[in-house]
């Protein structure tokens, strides 16, 4: 079974979702981490079928997935063989990944574009605010 940090291993978080839940292992971060790949809602939908058929996965599948979100995993893609999960999954993760670049690209637009307009800005090379004018004290003493 290959790493479950490998995002192209989602058969692995798969196998690896199951087996923990199926012996009711420890909740880990590494097992955090079968979700947490861009295509978790697939691996949940493929663990929730592997527990229609294994008992040990039913009786404990609701201890470590959400009941409500599992269920309406399952409903949403009730029409998707099991064995055209992983393509899902791999869209999925394609879309993440897509979103994440396109986000960089734009926050890097963005400080160029700050970076820009403070090299625009006259500088007369003072690094320290301008210090308050001395003012003088004209009350009136009694």
């Amino acid at each position: 079974m290959g790493s479950v940090y490998d995002e192209e291993n989602y058969a692995g978080r798969v196998n690896y979702a199951a087996t923990v839940i199926a012996r009711k292992g420890r909740h880990t971060r590494h097992f955090d981490t079968t979700c947490e790949m861009d295509d978790g809602d697939f691996v949940v939908v493929a663990v929730y079928r592997r527990s229609l058929s294994n008992p040990n996965i039913a009786k404990n599948i609701f201890d470590y997935f959400n009941k409500k979100i599992t269920l309406d995993l399952a409903e949403k893609y009730k029409d998707v063989l099991t064995s055209k999960l992983k393509d899902l999954a791999l869209e999925a993760r394609q879309a993440a990944d897509a979103r994440r670049k396109q986000e960089a690209a734009a926050s890097k637009a963005a400080s160029l574009e700050e970076q820009a307009l403070t090299v625009d800005q006259p500088h007369n090379g003072d690094t320290q605010p301008p210090e308050k004018a001395d003012v003088a004290d004209h009350s009136i003493s009694p």
